[in-house]
């Protein structure tokens, strides 16, 4: 009895245009869901990855003359502003 319903239900001949919609839906769905989930993860992961590799890179930048090396540490303190004075304690000038 079991293997006389396995054609039918494989081909979807029972039940009329009903079943058969359902069978089609059902049918269809994996490569939907397929479809939806490579447009996701494209739009996501793949895409953003994609435009930062293709990204213009700026240009290298043109020496026109060799630059100076850093001055020394000692010139470097000198050069530096002196320390703001320490916060006194107020006047009592009002006694």
């Amino acid at each position: 009895a079991v293997v006389a319903l396995v054609g039918p239900v494989h081909f979807g001949n029972f039940g009329g245009v009903g079943v058969r919609l359902v069978w089609l839906v059902a049918g269809l769905a994996p490569a939907v869901l397929a479809v939806t989930g490579l447009v996701l993860w494209w739009t996501r992961v793949a895409a953003p990855a994609w435009r930062r590799r293709r990204a213009p890179r700026p240009a290298a930048p043109v020496v026109t003359r060799p630059q100076s090396a850093p001055a020394p540490v000692s010139s470097r303190k000198a050069a530096l502003p002196p320390p703001a004075p320490a916060a006194s304690a107020p006047d009592d000038a009002s006694t």
